[in-house]
């Protein structure tokens, strides 16, 4: 099956097509960056240029792709796309929910009362209205850990905030101590085909920014309960679930799983779950395709994947 993969060039693109390619797929590369074009032709049978996510001219080049099906990965061109409806063949969930889970903040005032979350606020720039810490601080928008940092206190909240000018809302949980989760989901009409658990063990750069949103160690575990809290949680956003869905969870000192986000699309390493057995965008074309999984759907646990800055990927405990 011919399929491409926007975003090519970056981490999760990439793995994206690793999985595709893996299943046997013919995997055309697409990123707006001609840079991104030249590491995504290392995974791809071919490569083709888009224009930017927020250009007139994006959803109709994607239309105008001569493939079967198209995986979206940057946040931005998911968002394009589930709004403008631009195709059938595509994991992307209900354009609905997508603007949901592209707001962190609307995404726990939606979701919080099917799901265990953090003690959750917007920033007021106020910093005697947040007492006790510490405090995990991020955009409300925006993927890749940008700007993400632990604050001690609600003054270093506002400190951070009064350097990153150019983010326009923030949202503040509680900094909880235990295991950081991410559970990938696909869903088939109201029903969870298929899904991965992991543990992040490591950012890239973790040592100058503690949470890049490059993981550097990530293990598959078996951690029922933070698959029903992220079960429950995609169930309470707006719509019949349907497509791939990424949450990451965070576990307080009792190492009960938080739900911190959801992601509409697949979060952490791709290639490690299908290394683990689980290749979740094969198992879309099955459904897509057959109506019914053809591939693994049962999770290795304690496989590990491990990565560093110009190496390529070591996988320890796959096939």
């Amino acid at each position: 099956m011919r399929v491409a993969v926007t975003g090519a060039g970056g981490s999760m693109g990439f793995d994206v097509a690793h999985c595709l390619a893996a299943a046997g797929h013919e995997v055309v590369g697409c990123d707006a960056d001609p840079t991104g074009l030249l590491f995504a032709a290392r995974g791809c049978h071919e490569t083709r240029r888009l224009p930017k996510a927020h250009d007139p001219g994006f959803v109709d080049a994607v239309r105008a792709l001569p493939v079967d099906h198209v995986f979206a990965c940057p946040d931005a061109e998911v968002a394009e796309l589930a709004v403008a409806d631009a195709l059938v063949h595509t994991p992307i969930p209900h354009r609905v929910a997508v603007a949901v889970t592209l707001d962190k903040y609307a995404t726990y005032q939606t979701c919080r009362e099917a799901a265990q979350f953090p003690r959750t606020y917007l920033w007021r720039h106020d910093p005697f209205h947040f007492r006790g810490g510490p405090w995990w601080v991020r955009p409300c928008e925006g993927a890749g850990g940008r700007a993400a940092r632990r604050c001690a206190s609600g003054a270093d909240v506002a400190a951070w905030v009064s350097l990153n000018p150019d983010v326009s809302a923030w949202v503040l949980h509680d900094y909880l101590p235990g295991e950081n989760l991410t559970v990938n989901m696909l869903w088939w009409r109201g029903e969870c085909v298929a899904s991965a658990c992991a543990r992040r063990d490591g950012y890239i750069c973790g040592h100058v920014a503690a949470v890049t949103g490059d993981v550097s160690a990530m293990t598959t575990v078996e951690r029922p309960d933070a698959c029903h809290a992220a079960s429950w949680a995609v169930v309470a956003l707006p719509g019949t679930p349907h497509g791939l869905f990424g949450v990451d969870l965070k576990c307080d000192a009792h190492n009960a799983p938080c739900v911190t986000e959801i992601n509409p699309r697949l979060s952490g390493r791709p290639r490690l779950y299908e290394a683990a057995g689980v290749n979740l965008p094969a198992l879309w074309l099955d459904m897509v395709e057959y109506g019914r999984p053809l591939h693994e759907t049962r999770q290795r646990h304690g496989v590990r994947l491990l990565r560093r800055v110009d190496q390529p990927p070591v996988i320890e405990g796959g096939p």
